[in-house]
């Protein structure tokens, strides 16, 4: 090997270390599609019940800030808020999405390489009752014992659901396939 192709060779492992280090600087580098996944520790509730689970998500590239890809360039602040998600339960007549309240936490939303868990509780109950007015199938009429101080929401109605989950914000994420459930009455 002469002098002349060494220095080449030197000058091709420089440029290929300077695009390892400068591409892990910026956006995720994928090696393969982001994957999420709803993990549900129980697919049968009765209503009014809790149910707990995990938000998985499955990154093969490189770590990446959500709070930052939330909002466009230029923009970003310390005071911007993390995307929050929820997980709800809907059916074809039911859209019980929820909203976001305004409480903002503050600073970076990381989603690491390999696998991020992210635990959630997915209500069995409305996210919505109405004390005035006409009730929907997504907007009943709220309990009038409870509504001191605040209103408490009716459970759902037995049946079949999916779980779903919302971002408060647009993130760069697939969203996860919808979780199958069954609200049922507790016999006996």
């Amino acid at each position: 090997m002469t002098d002349g192709m060494r220095g080449v060779l030197r000058l091709g492992l420089l440029a290929i270390l300077v695009s390892l280090v400068l591409g892990s600087c910026g956006s995720p580098t994928v090696k393969g599609p982001l994957r999420t996944q709803l993990l549900l520790r129980t697919r049968r509730a009765v209503p009014g019940q809790l149910i707990k689970g995990t938000f998985v998500v499955i990154n093969p590239g490189s770590p990446f800030n959500l709070t930052q890809l939330a909002h466009p360039a230029g923009e970003l602040s310390p005071d911007h808020c993390r995307p929050a998600f929820q997980v709800y339960l809907a059916s074809g007549p039911v859209n019980n999405e929820s909203g976001f309240t305004m409480n903002c936490v503050n600073g970076s939303f990381v989603i690491a390489h390999g696998t991020t868990q992210l635990p959630f509780t997915a209500r069995t109950d409305y996210s919505r009752c109405t004390t005035t007015g006409i009730p929907t199938p997504d907007f009943p009429v709220c309990p009038a014992s409870r509504m001191s101080p605040l209103p408490e929401f009716p459970p759902l109605p037995p049946g079949s659901y999916e779980a779903m989950l919302v971002w408060s914000d647009v993130v760069p994420l697939p969203p996860p396939k919808p979780v199958s459930v069954v609200l049922a009455v507790r016999q006996g």
